[in-house]
């Protein structure tokens, strides 16, 4: 299957010790020989000057460590018209990109070296983006079936990938994910979502015991509306800075306050970039700047994960459980929780 016109991938390229250009890169050239960060965007990425912006939020996260993967990222050109260009599109990535990586001449590989190799990849979405490569995924599962591989196997294998998805509710994922939608964030009407799951978990999130009487105090009543409960957590983080980690299954998720100083929409991200320096941006609130911080250790601890896979002929597998020991850690002091 040939490259794609609709839909192409490129990266940021140095060009002396200063200066990067960006690069296509042919779908049939793709290869990973060392780490990478792939990324898909949202659907308003039809552009290289979008996808690159995407690419340089993206080495800014990733500090010391930008220079050790490859930081590839999609610009979709124009919008697909109909689901068959979607399907067509999709089959393509999953072809070129991920199937190389579990099979040889159309034969499955040992499942331990699909998984490592799988371990190289870093993905982070925005919006739309992780719905795209959601698709890509029920296509890649379709794939491995035709190579034998079960369903189990390949269950398995998808864990070694990881996700940062942000701007965009995550109900459920194949892959271990780190999931940030802003109840601030206007694109999407049940972006509130996120605090009606801190209200069922309230007992499971690390937090000091005041936040949690006092958010249980505005939000148990039995009587209360989800509306009401949702003005009440509004008025709290109003008045509070606070990022919160959640689990749910496979899924990481961070709720708070808002993540922009004047309180605009939280859906674009470019304000969260780190600075030289690992410095914020002075647009983001107290809150913007850990969930920043949470964004940069995630992408960081995954690269770093697949360096040392490289360095070993074992797996050494991602854990989703030392990520959310580490996320509560670094917001521990914006929230104000003393324990340990």
């Amino acid at each position: 299957m040939k490259d794609s016109k609709e839909i192409t991938i490129g990266k940021r390229v140095l060009d002396d010790s200063t200066r990067f250009h960006w690069q296509d890169v042919s779908l049939d050239d793709f290869k990973t020989d060392r780490p990478i960060v792939l990324i898909f965007g949202g659907d308003g990425t039809k552009t290289d000057r979008a996808a690159n912006g995407y690419a340089k939020f993206v080495s800014s996260m990733l500090g010391v460590f930008a220079d050790e993967v490859d930081i590839y990222s999609v610009n979709y050109r124009k919008i697909f018209e109909n689901d068959d260009d979607k399907r067509r599109v999709q089959e393509l990535f999953v072809d070129k990109i991920f199937l190389p990586l579990v099979s040889k001449d159309g034969r499955k590989i040992a499942v331990e070296a699909a998984c490592k190799n799988l371990r190289k990849i870093t993905l982070f979405a925005h919006c739309c983006g992780k719905t795209n490569f959601d698709f890509m995924l029920n296509t890649f599962l379709i794939k491995c079936s035709l190579l034998n591989y079960s369903y189990a196997q390949t269950s398995k294998m998808l864990e070694q990938i990881f996700l940062v998805s942000y701007g965009i509710w995550a109900r459920e994922s194949l892959v271990p994910t780190l999931n940030i939608l802003s109840p601030y964030d206007q694109m999407w009407a049940a972006s509130e979502r996120s605090w009606e799951e801190l209200v069922k978990r309230l007992d499971d999130v690390k937090m000091s015991i005041e936040d949690r009487q006092k958010l249980k105090e505005l939000t148990t009543d039995s009587f209360m509306s989800v509306l009401t409960q949702i003005w009440q957590m509004d008025k709290f983080f109003k008045q509070n800075d606070r990022c919160f980690v959640m689990q749910d299954k496979n899924i990481l998720r961070l709720t708070g306050s808002a993540f922009h100083n004047d309180r605009s929409d939280d859906h674009p991200l470019y304000d969260l970039r780190r600075q030289p320096g690992w410095k914020p941006t002075d647009r983001v609130s107290k809150t913007g700047d850990y969930v920043s911080r949470c964004i940069g250790c995630a992408l960081c601890n995954s690269v770093a994960n697949s360096l040392q896979n490289q360095q070993t002929k074992e797996l050494i597998p991602f854990s989703l459980a030392d990520l959310k020991v580490q996320l509560e850690s670094i917001v521990r002091p914006l929230n104000q929780d003393k324990s340990k």
